[in-house]
C-alpha cells in the first residue's frame, strides 16, 4: 500500500496482530489498542478527524466477541442469559456507529467496505 498515494491506518484491539508481526511495515500509522470495539471505533474516527480528505485505506479490527463473554452495559443486562449474544449486539452497535459516521462525513457511498469474521463461536455454544 505504501507505493500508492493513499493514507493507510490499521487499528486493532489486541497485541496478537501488531507491529511485532510487521503489519506496520507499509502503513502510515499502526496502533495497537487493547480495548473494546467501541473504543477502537473512536480511535478510527479520531484518525479520520486528523487527516485531510483524500484516498485512504483503513483496517479496523474488532476483537469482540471472544471469551470471556462480558459485554458492557446495557448489553450485559439485556443479554444476561446469553452473554455471547450481548457481545454480538455490542459489536454490531460499534460497527453501526462507524458506518453512520462514514455516511455523515459523505464517505460511505465512495467507500468499499469488507467485513470478515475469524470464527463462529455460536456453533460451539449451541451445537448448531
Amino acid at each position: 500500500m505504501a507505493a500508492l498515494p493513499v493514507l493507510t491506518v490499521g487499528l486493532t484491539p489486541t497485541t496478537q496482530v501488531s507491529a511485532r508481526q510487521r503489519f506496520d511495515k507499509e502503513e502510515d500509522r499502526y496502533r495497537t489498542v487493547e480495548r473494546r470495539g467501541g473504543e477502537v471505533v473512536e480511535h478510527a474516527l479520531a484518525w479520520l478527524n486528523s487527516h485531510p480528505q483524500g484516498p485512504f485505506f483503513m483496517w479496523v479490527h474488532l476483537y469482540d466477541p471472544h471469551e470471556p463473554y462480558e459485554p458492557p452495559e446495557p448489553y450485559k443486562s439485556r443479554y444476561a442469559a446469553e452473554p455471547y449474544d450481548g457481545e454480538i449486539a455490542y459489536m454490531d452497535s460499534a460497527v453501526g456507529k462507524l458506518l453512520r459516521e462514514f455516511k455523515t462525513r459523505g464517505l460511505y457511498d465512495g467507500t468499499m467496505i469488507a467485513v470478515m469474521a475469524d470464527h463462529g463461536n455460536h456453533w460451539e455454544l449451541t451445537g448448531k
